[in-house]
């Protein structure tokens, strides 16, 4: 099989790897809409409110943008510029900050919202956060989307120049997988080591739920962006390279949503339970949504 004929099988894998996508994401928006008019739309305005609200909308629109342009049959140079330049950097960013961001909340209320604590997971955030981004205007600045023929159709492709494409991908993720590290150990080491001197704390089910969706959205995280990052290195064929990448925003999304939603669940169904992991220190709960 010769080069143009891979690309366009590849790319014909990469629609299709669009639409199963596409459709989880919106097929799980459908399936927790009721809880989320319940926990969300109905609770007054508080930070976990904004980030469900950014990491659902945000998601949804990406997933079906990506899945669209995917679809174009003759894109236009303009068109591609966009999409690989802005649109599907900047969302899949936001998405995984998103999600990010909902997890130092989460780990916050373990911490009891220690200013120390919050200050330092909110400086290595801002690390991670300067570090990314300042590898993807890096890559936008040091390649240029050229338009390709596929017997018959169009795809956009990257042409990235003097760099080495593999390595800034590949650095972009381990970036990522490092920082939710950091936010992993943390997670146990609070629960293993001080919970035992909180009663409270032990039997409280926020506070299992907080360790248990952490420690899940870890390996499923850290399972995707090492496959991404490999990917990235390993294959020349950046077609590849995409089939992985696009299940990023879904699975932040998705995953992102049910973050909240379950600690949105739980504290509703706990807050009169002396034993709720808020009801130790309410004064600053970040995700307090009565």
């Amino acid at each position: 099989m010769d080069d143009a004929a891979e690309n366009a099988y590849v790319f014909r894998l990469l629609r299709c790897t669009h639409i199963i996508f596409t459709l989880i994401t919106l097929y799980d928006h459908v399936c927790t809409v009721d809880a989320e008019v319940k926990y969300i739309w109905r609770k007054r305005w508080s930070s976990s409110k904004i980030l469900f609200i950014a990491t659902r909308y945000i998601g949804d629109i990406l997933v079906i943008f990506q899945c669209c342009w995917a679809f174009l049959s003759r894109p236009s140079q303009n068109v591609c510029s966009i999409a690989y330049n802005i649109v599907i950097p900047s969302g899949v960013c936001s998405l995984i900050y998103l999600c990010q961001a909902t997890l130092c909340f989460r780990l916050s209320a373990l911490y009891n919202n220690s200013r120390q604590f919050v200050r330092g997971i909110s400086l290595m955030f801002l690390l991670e956060v300067s570090i990314t981004v300042t590898i993807v205007i890096y890559r936008v600045k040091n390649s240029s989307v050229i338009v390709k023929d596929l017997h018959g159709t169009a795809m956009c492709s990257l042409v990235h120049g003097q760099i080495n494409s593999n390595l800034v991908e590949s650095l972009y993720w381990m970036t990522i997988i490092l920082f939710e590290t950091i936010i992993l150990s943390l997670t146990l080491w609070k629960f293993v080591f001080d919970i035992r001197c909180t009663p409270a704390l032990r039997r409280s089910s926020l506070s299992r739920l907080i360790v248990r969706d952490n420690i899940l959205y870890f390996i499923a995280a850290f399972m995707l962006y090492l496959s991404v990052g490999v990917t990235s290195w390993v294959f020349e064929n950046r077609l590849i390279f995409a089939i992985f990448a696009c299940f990023v925003p879904s699975f932040s999304t998705t995953v992102g949503c049910r973050l909240i939603l379950h600690l949105s669940e739980v504290h509703e169904h706990d807050v009169h339970d002396r034993r709720n992991v808020w009801s130790l220190d309410i004064r600053a709960t970040p995700f307090r949504t009565n």
